[in-house]
């Protein structure tokens, strides 16, 4: 099965649509400096931001986020992205349109992250690891 998007209006109306789903995990995805997260059975994974990618409600300037955030980003993350598969890249038509094959198991999760500028990025990911990239959020060792 493809997705096709047609025509500006409809656009602006997913755009629209995504942002919103976006600032709802930016809530949860707005701050990361060190967290763990497990990895299996007797092993722990640890995590740390690099970017900073949340707004502070009292300065409204940019900061690295918390533990606390970090952790709850990691497992949003963890429940709302696929094992790893992969997924097909979009194709582009003649006419300009963007397509790309969907499958029952494929679940993208749309992230958002601040620029120093105040405007937002926006990325629809659809692994744990796509997701930390995106957010700079790194396996620390």
């Amino acid at each position: 099965m493809r997705v096709r998007v047609r025509g500006a209006g409809l656009r602006l109306g997913l755009l629209g649509l995504l942002v919103t789903s976006a600032v709802s995990i930016v809530a949860l995805a707005v701050g990361l400096t060190h967290a763990s997260a497990s990895g299996g059975p007797g092993s722990s994974k640890h995590y740390v931001a690099t970017e900073p990618i949340v707004v502070d409600k009292a300065t409204g300037q940019l900061r690295k986020p918390t533990e606390q955030e970090i952790s709850e980003t990691i497992a949003s993350l963890q429940s709302l992205t696929s094992d790893g598969a992969p997924v097909a890249a979009p194709t582009v038509g003649q006419n300009g349109v963007s397509s790309a094959p969907v499958g029952p198991d494929t679940t993208g999760v749309m992230l958002a992250r601040p620029n120093a500028d105040g405007t937002w990025e926006t990325r629809c990911v659809f692994t744990m690891d796509e997701g930390l990239r995106f957010l700079g959020v790194v396996e620390q060792s």
